[in-house]
C-alpha cells in the first residue's frame, strides 16, 4: 500500500436503536444517544432524543416497549422504555435486569421460594396469576442459577422476597456476579474475572484512591439453630474472617474492623460463616478503593497488543459471553510501589458511552455493592468507587 496515496476513509459503523425490533429511525431522527452498563445487572440505562412534532402518536412510543441498541449486527444493550416526554420527545429506558426489583421470588404454585433457579424461571413464565418478565430468555432445563435454597429462614417465613434481593444475597454469599447478557438476553451468574482483556493507553491519568470504607477484618454473628413457625434463630455464635489477603492488606495499610450480621442466612456452621466472611473481605474492601473512574476517547483503549478498539463495545457486565478486565499501564498503587511499565488490573464496574462527545467513562468494579439498589444508586452518584487492585507484572 502506497503511504503517499490518499486512502479511502473507513466508514464508521452506526449505532441503531430498535423499538420492539423496528428501527427507531423509521419513526424519526435519533439524537444524543447515551447508554450505560454495570457489572452487576448488565445494561443499566439509555437515553436519547427524537425529532418529532407535538401531538405525534405511535404505538411503539409507550412505556414497556422493548428497546435494543445494535452495533454492526450485535445487540449491545437491551431494556424497556419508560414513558417518554411527549413535549421534548426525550426518551429513557431501563435495563432488563431492573425488573428483578419488581418481581417476587415465587415457585410454580405462587408460593415464596429462595431457590434462585426456580424463582427466575417462574418469573419468566408467569401466566395463570400474573404476566412474565419482559425480554428475559431463560432455559427451561439446566438453568443458570443454583437449584438449592440460599436461605433456610427466608424459606420458612412465607414473607415476600424480591428477585433483586435474592440474587444479590446469592452473589454476595458466593462471591459472584449476575446480570443480563444483552447479546443473548439471557442471565449470567459467574465468578469475577481477573485476567486483563483490554488496556488503557499510557498517558491516561492514574485513578486516585480513598481510605473511606476499607475493611480488613470482619466479625460476624451467625445463627446456630432455628425454630418456631415461621423459623427464627434460637441460638447464636460468633465467627471471624481469616483471610490471608486481608491480613496482608492490614499490614500494608491501616487495619479496619467491621461487624456483620449473618443470621438471615439460616443456621451456619463456623466453617460456612468464615467462608462467607472471607468472601466479603476478599471482594476488594481490604484495599483502599478507587475514588473515581477514567474518561477515554477513541484510541485510548486497546487490545493487549496495542491495537485500538471501538470504545462503543467496551462495556461493564457480560457481552456475548465475555467480561472486560482493564490493564492500566504505568499506574501506581496506593503505596506507589509499581514502576512504570507495570500495570494495575481492574474489572469494569460501570461503563457509560455518550455518542455526542464520543467519550467512554469507565469506573472500577464496586466490590461492596452486589445488590441492585446499591449498584444503581452509586453508579449515578458521587462517592468512592470500589475496585480490587491487582498488580500485573
Amino acid at each position: 500500500m502506497d503511504p503517499q496515496r490518499p486512502q479511502p476513509r473507513r466508514r464508521r459503523l452506526m449505532l441503531e436503536v430498535r423499538l420492539a425490533g423496528i428501527p427507531a429511525t423509521s419513526i424519526g431522527t435519533v439524537e444524543a444517544l447515551k447508554y450505560s452498563h454495570a457489572a452487576v445487572g448488565g445494561p443499566l440505562a439509555a437515553s436519547w432524543r427524537m425529532g418529532l412534532r407535538r401531538g405525534y402518536t405511535h404505538p411503539l412510543l409507550r412505556q414497556g416497549t422493548l428497546v435494543e441498541i445494535y452495533l454492526a449486527g450485535m445487540r449491545i444493550w437491551v431494556g424497556l422504555l419508560s414513558e417518554p416526554n411527549r413535549v421534548t420527545w426525550e426518551f429513557t429506558a431501563d435495563g432488563l435486569f431492573r425488573q428483578a426489583e419488581d418481581f417476587l421470588a415465587l415457585d410454580s404454585s405462587g408460593n415464596p421460594t429462595t431457590i434462585p433457579n426456580a424463582a427466575v424461571y417462574q418469573a419468566t413464565q408467569r401466566s395463570s396469576f400474573s404476566q412474565p418478565m419482559r425480554g428475559w430468555i431463560y432455559p427451561s432445563t439446566g438453568g443458570v442459577f443454583p437449584t438449592t435454597s440460599s436461605s433456610t429462614i427466608l424459606e420458612g417465613t412465607f414473607e415476600p422476597v424480591y428477585l433483586a434481593n435474592l440474587l444479590g444475597d446469592l452473589c454476595q454469599k458466593n462471591g459472584r456476579l449476575w446480570g443480563i447478557d444483552p447479546h443473548t438476553r439471557t442471565p449470567y451468574y459467574r465468578a469475577k474475572p481477573t485476567t486483563p482483556t483490554v488496556a488503557i493507553a499510557p498517558g491516561v491519568p492514574a485513578i486516585p484512591t480513598s481510605p473511606s470504607g476499607q475493611t480488613t477484618f470482619i466479625v460476624g454473628r451467625r445463627a446456630t439453630a432455628t425454630g418456631g413457625t415461621p423459623a427464627q434463630p434460637t441460638a447464636w455464635a460468633v465467627s471471624r474472617s481469616t483471610s490471608a489477603t486481608a491480613l496482608a492488606a492490614a499490614k500494608r495499610w491501616n487495619p479496619r474492623e467491621k461487624w456483620s450480621d449473618l443470621t438471615d442466612r439460616g443456621a451456619l456452621t463456623d466453617s460456612a460463616a468464615v467462608t462467607i466472611l472471607n468472601l466479603m473481605v476478599d471482594a476488594g474492601i481490604s484495599t483502599p478503593p478507587y475514588s473515581e473512574g477514567v474518561e477515554l476517547v477513541p484510541g485510548q483503549v486497546t487490545n493487549l497488543g496495542g491495537v485500538a478498539l471501538d470504545p462503543r463495545l467496551i462495556v461493564a457486565g457480560q457481552l456475548n459471553g465475555e467480561m472486560t478486565v482493564v490493564n492500566q499501564l504505568g499506574v501506581l498503587d496506593t503505596e506507589g510501589t509499581l514502576a512504570p511499565g507495570q500495570a494495575v488490573a481492574w474489572l469494569i464496574g460501570t461503563s457509560s458511552y455518550d455518542t455526542t462527545t464520543g467519550v467512554l467513562e469507565l469506573v472500577p468494579y464496586l466490590a461492596e455493592t452486589d445488590s441492585l439498589p446499591e449498584v444503581i444508586q452509586i453508579a449515578t452518584a458521587d462517592g468512592p468507587k470500589w475496585a480490587l487492585q491487582t498488580p500485573v507484572a
